[in-house]
Formats: C-alpha cells, structure tokens, sequence
C-alpha cells in the first residue's frame, strides 16, 4: 500500500494488515452462488468487513467471500479489502468453493434460540438492522414459534369414554366394551 493512496474500507482493526487493494482480486469464474448483496451491503454498512475474504494464491481468485467483494467493490466504492491466501490444490479449491454455501444451506436453526435473539434485538434502537431480517419476517418466525409451542402443551380436557367402545387384545383376541382402563 502506498502510504498516500487513501483506503476506502471499513472493518475492525485485526484486519487492517490484511488489506489489499480491491482490484488485485477477482470473484471465481465457477462460483454457482448468487448472493443477496442488498443483505451483504446492510451488513457491511453496519458492521464493516469481520472477517477476510479467501484468496487462491494460485490464481488471485475468490475462494470463499465472493459476494462480500462483489458489493464492496460495486456498491460501496472500497478501494481495499481485506484478504487471507488459501494453498489449495485446483480440485480442491473447487470442492471448497462448494461447501462453503453448501454448508449454511444445511444448517438448521435452533428457533427457541433465534425467537428470543429476534424478539430482544426488534426492542433495541438499532433494531434489526444488519441482520438480513425485517420485522415481517420477525413477525412470521415469532408466530410461527409461538404456535408450535402451543401445540406441545398437554389437553387440559378430555372428552367422557364411549362405554360402547369394542376393544381387542392384539395378542388374544379377547374383546370386551367399555373403558379398557381396570
């Protein structure tokens, strides 16, 4: 870096000695992903860059962060990004330039948990913003959760047993009317 060349760049300090300049990196050619940048730029708007890119030192392509660069880049006008450099084979860059996604799509989430993280941050002043989620989704997850909840809760009636009930031992056949209650 050129000590006069101005940074245009946002993120926590750890990664400052890790920056590069934008340009010096490309997005890879195979990556499938189409990323929500709308949902990437909130975030870096409100967070800054958290952690680094992934670079092939082999080709300078983006092995994980594609998306990350592709809004700082397009929508935010940095001028450096910060970067770590990845030593692996082709085929392997290409497997894990797969699991990367691959991996949060077949994650789960534990509801108890992120209903409680949603409905306490939607009660802050900052609300939920960088998070990728609006209050409508808030409000679907919350219902949704409270609604299931519901319906692990035990009858607290029960309807009066038919006295004309038949009844079967599955082992004997013995039948017999009424409560198969003694």
């Amino acid at each position: 870096m050129a000590k006069n060349s101005k940074i245009v760049w946002k993120g926590i300090p750890g990664l400052r000695s890790r920056l590069v300049p934008i340009d010096s990196v490309q997005p890879h050619p195979e990556n499938p992903r189409r990323g929500n940048l709308d949902v990437i730029e909130d975030s870096l708007r409100q967070f800054g860059q958290q952690k680094a890119i992934l670079i092939s030192k082999r080709t300078g392509n983006i092995v994980a962060g594609n998306h990350t660069w592709r809004t700082a880049a397009e929508r935010m006008g940095w001028t450096h990004i910060a970067r770590d450099l990845s030593d692996l084979d082709p085929d392997a860059e290409r497997r894990y330039l797969l699991v990367d996604n691959r991996a949060s799509d077949l994650g789960e989430y534990d509801e108890e948990a992120r209903t409680a993280l949603l409905r306490d941050l939607v009660e802050l002043p900052a609300g939920l913003a960088g998070t990728g989620y609006s209050e409508a989704d808030v409000a679907i997850i919350v219902d949704a959760y409270d609604r299931a909840q519901a319906a692990l809760e035990p009858p607290t009636e029960f309807p009066e047993p038919d006295p004309s009930t038949e009844h079967e031992c599955p082992k004997c056949h013995y039948r017999w009317s009424g409560s198969s209650a003694p």
